[in-house]
């Protein structure tokens, strides 16, 4: 039995029928039973988020379904969605300003909304590709890796950069050295002031300069 509905369809899977109505909202259809499995009532839909999800909008939050069973799987509740250039699979979600990673293909969130707003969104490459990535709590920086690992806390003032393996982190207006490997402390801030390391060396000042 064909699925019938009121307006045009936007995108068809094996499974579901996502339509446009006459009133410009869209809805979705199980093309297996051609029942309604959600009326339409969304003001915005992505059908290529990803290979899995659907994207909507839903009276100004995004949600996702999913495109086998054209069920609900996240209910709208993020004010924004952005991709992430650091993360494959994965985007950065935005609630009140607070910001968390979700997986792109399951829904699932990653690491909670909790971090600052403009968190994963700088990195700094080092080594042989590696890469960790800027999370920011309460305006403090701290450091993840690719497998979503926070190696450094966030509780620096400043990240200066990395150089051979070592971070250089300013906090309270002294400046040290972290292990880009596991977040321990090479040396403790102390100087007023600390460069990146280039050939074993890392230019530092101590005192008034």
């Amino acid at each position: 039995m064909e699925p019938k509905y009121d307006g045009e369809a936007v995108y068809i899977d094996s499974n579901i029928v996502v339509y446009r109505s006459s009133n410009g909202k869209f809805g979705v259809i199980d093309i297996r039973n051609s029942k309604i499995r959600i009326p339409d009532k969304y003001d915005e839909v992505n059908c290529m988020f990803s290979d899995s999800l659907i994207e909507f909008k839903y009276k100004g939050k995004y949600g996702f379904v999913d495109k086998k069973t054209g069920k609900e799987l996240v209910a709208p509740k993020y004010d924004y969605v952005v991709n992430s250039d650091y993360f494959e699979n994965l985007v950065r979600v935005i609630i009140n300003n607070k910001c968390g990673l979700i997986n792109k293909i399951t829904g699932k969130e990653i690491l909670p909304v909790k971090y600052d707003y403009d968190s994963f969104t700088s990195g700094y490459y080092y080594g042989n590709g590696d890469i960790l990535i800027e999370i920011k709590l309460n305006n403090k920086i701290g450091l993840v890796n690719r497998n979503r690992v926070v190696v450094v806390k966030p509780i620096y003032d400043e990240i200066k950069g990395i150089g051979e393996g070592i971070v250089t982190v300013g906090i309270n207006g002294l400046y040290g050295f972290v292990d880009a490997r596991n977040g321990k402390i090479a040396i403790k801030p102390q100087y007023n002031y600390a460069g990146i390391f280039s050939e074993g060396l890392a230019p530092v000042v101590e005192g008034i300069w």
